[in-house]
């Protein structure tokens, strides 16, 4: 893809580690998955959602595995709520106060300079298709992106 596209057209996402997933293990190990980003010298879309699903599925703190990551390399960074549903993790659910926070941090931490500014911030609630119009409510959105606006503004 990098041949393709170039360096600057393509960045790589960690996949949310779970139980169910364990052959992705070795893909969202921090050192790994940054080895590659350097390797390939592409960008990184960090999802906060599967940065916080893989923390907590492998026991660690989620803002230490984020900041594990190539954070200098973020070019998009995805934002949605997580749930349990059918006993795993899951995201594309409306935002929560632990998610709420951990954006908030993640905020922080690209306004102090410690991590390159995404150019993109994406709300990745509910979606399209039966996977994902059963999780699509109207009224979370009309309460959720006016505070997510308020949020990430201050970042222009």
């Amino acid at each position: 893809m990098i041949d393709y596209f170039g360096e600057e057209s393509v960045a790589l996402e960690h996949f949310p580690y779970t139980l169910t997933t364990p052959h992705l293990l070795p893909a969202v190990e921090s050192k790994c998955f940054s080895q590659v980003i350097i390797d390939t010298n592409c960008r990184f879309l960090l999802d906060l959602a599967h940065a916080s699903i893989t923390a907590d599925t492998k026991s660690i703190d989620v803002k230490d595995y984020i900041r594990s990551l190539p954070v200098d390399r973020l070019v998009e960074m995805h934002v949605t709520g997580i749930n349990l549903y059918a006993g795993v993790f899951t995201d594309h659910f409306a935002l929560q106060e632990r998610d709420w926070k951990l954006l908030a941090w993640a905020l922080d931490q690209i306004q102090k300079g410690h991590w390159r500014k995404p150019e993109i911030i994406a709300f990745e609630y509910g979606g399209v298709g039966s996977s994902f119009a059963w999780r699509t409510d109207i009224k979370t959105l009309e309460t959720q992106i006016p505070r997510l606006y308020e949020m990430i503004h201050p970042l222009k």
